[in-house]
């Protein structure tokens, strides 16, 4: 399918839309079971993508965190008056493994709903996060090198953007992912792109999945020419759109010249 110069996007918040189907059948089924007139009906309104968000693992220690930040919860209580904890399940971007949770019947469901919604002419968008990970990431245990680090005086001082946690190196006190004009991510930590051996390994993981599907979308990081280097020879057949980073415009133009000709101007 071609990609039209000026697309729309429909996003789709998969898990919460998933609850609402389930409480319309008897059987814990996937994605894959959601109507075919789901996607017609996207198709008949003029939209050109479908933005699944919310479809990958995450972690336990989001959802507890979630669960338990009080500045969240008040939050959550102001949009939805008879909160309790099962509708939290945590953030979709503290993701810990870029496989579709089984809740929503796992990468084979997804497969499957690609294929329906290219039978619709409809292309499909996923999301991919760069910049942080969450708390029981593999990497946080096995690659702590991986993540901007601190001190305890760090956690003496801000104690709202710093963790201390044991990792199989040792105790080590990493930094949240935050926007820089506000406080840390609480369920997130930020990653460390001077690292050459995340940078790799970052790619290795976008190439695990880019092959699945079409296309991709991307928080802020500095992949350098390696990225478009990795990700070239799609063609038409996998795009790349990254989201601008206003706290970092440097970094997110190097990003954007890493992935230019993927998408087109």
């Amino acid at each position: 399918m071609e990609i039209s110069n000026y697309p729309s996007l429909y996003q789709i918040n998969t898990r919460v839309r998933h609850w609402r189907f389930l409480s319309q059948v008897d059987q814990a089924v996937g994605i894959d079971s959601w109507p075919d007139s789901e996607w017609q009906g996207i198709a008949k309104q003029g939209f050109d993508w479908v933005w699944l968000l919310d479809i990958w693992q995450i972690g336990k220690a989001g959802g507890s965190i979630s669960r338990s930040h009080e500045a969240w919860q008040e939050g959550f209580r102001a949009n939805l008056v008879d909160l309790s904890e099962s509708d939290i399940c945590g953030s979709c971007f503290a993701v810990v493994r870029y496989q579709t949770t089984e809740e929503l019947g796992g990468d084979e469901a997804l497969a499957h709903v690609h294929k329906q919604l290219n039978q619709c002419r409809l292309r499909l968008m996923l999301d991919f996060v760069p910049n942080h990970t969450a708390l029981d990431h593999p990497w946080v245990q096995k690659h702590p090198e991986f993540y901007i680090q601190g001190s305890t005086q760090d956690i003496d001082r801000e104690p709202q953007n710093y963790i201390a946690l044991e990792t199989n190196q040792g105790r080590r006190v990493f930094a949240y992912g935050r926007d820089p004009y506000f406080n840390g991510w609480p369920d997130v930590l930020q990653l460390d792109y001077s690292q050459s051996a995340l940078q790799a390994a970052m790619i290795d993981e976008l190439l695990a999945i880019a092959p699945r599907w079409r296309a991709q979308r991307y928080g802020d990081a500095d992949f350098t020419g390696s990225l478009r280097e990795n990700l070239g020879g799609g063609g038409n057949d996998r795009a790349v759109l990254a989201q601008g980073d206003y706290s970092g415009a440097e970094t997110f133009s190097r990003f954007r010249v890493a992935c230019r000709g993927l998408l087109g101007p």
